[in-house]
């Protein structure tokens, strides 16, 4: 199930199975959001706030902004090294240039949004993350899982460094 959640300037595309523990739901408790979902993919294109699409999301957000999403010929299922292609990209800021993270998908984007960088891929994935303009990002991988060696740092740099959130615990 496609989820899209608003939460002040955040946005989050993310896709959530139904059969999930709700121990493992959220973000592994670097913020909890609490909001309405909304699903017009115009406001992501006209709005100042930051977005993150996660896997469904990322495609979904390529698609909605000019890139290209195919059917992969090689699906990805499990641990995937991941290649950081762009270090200096703040979602990336002190994770080190190869790690490991969990993918599960059949379709890739082939292209990025129009104005989007490519930067990160994997083994079979050529654009396993992107950056359109320092306001939008997609990764194909799920950081928000345990298995995902950086997640939390992901989400970390998103929510403070990209999006300046103040931390209030």
């Amino acid at each position: 199930t496609l989820k899209c959640i608003r939460k002040g300037d955040l946005v989050f595309f993310y896709q959530r199975r139904i059969d999930e523990p709700q121990e493992e739901r959220g973000f592994r408790g670097i913020f909890e959001i609490v909001s309405e979902p909304f699903t017009d993919t115009n406001d992501v294109q006209k709005d100042s706030f930051k977005v993150l699409g996660i896997c469904y999301g990322h495609q979904l957000i390529a698609q909605q902004l000019g890139g290209k999403v195919l059917r992969s010929e090689i699906g990805e299922y499990g641990l995937v090294s991941l290649y950081i292609d762009d270090p200096q990209d703040p979602l990336f800021e002190d994770i080190p240039h190869v790690s490991t993270a969990w993918a599960s998908h059949t379709d890739k984007v082939e292209a990025p949004p129009i104005g989007g960088k490519i930067i990160a891929h994997t083994d079979n994935c050529p654009i396993a993350a992107y950056n359109v303009n320092n306001r939008i990002w997609g990764v194909q991988f799920h950081p928000e899982v345990s298995q995902t060696e950086y997640g939390d740092k992901m989400f970390e740099n998103f929510a403070f460094k990209i999006s300046k959130c103040k931390k209030i615990l």
